[in-house]
């Protein structure tokens, strides 16, 4: 899961993995709050979190975002997405 908002929407994101763990890459804080996560709700949820500092992602390698998109793109348009979509959004709820 990608949560570029952080804040008060993090524990949403986190809840979504609750089932069979994941990884949560944090992109930013749109939401102003900088989130903290206690150790043993991950190690209970065999869930994972990474800071994604893109910045300097984009900086080493310019040309990832364009591949990255030309992956993405046809999963979108024909919704190959849309289930795990569906799956994140209403185990937020």
């Amino acid at each position: 899961m990608v949560d570029p908002v952080g804040g008060d929407r993090f524990p949403d994101s986190l809840r979504a993995l609750r089932h069979g763990g994941g990884r949560l890459l944090v992109l930013g804080f749109a939401g102003r709050g900088i989130p903290t996560v206690k150790a043993n709700r991950l190690l209970m949820t065999n869930t994972s979190v990474l800071g994604v500092g893109m910045d300097e992602y984009w900086r080493q390698d310019p040309e990832a975002a364009r591949v990255h998109w030309h992956e993405l793109w046809p999963l979108l348009k024909r919704r190959g997405l849309g289930r795990t979509l569906l799956w994140v959004r209403q185990a937020v709820r």
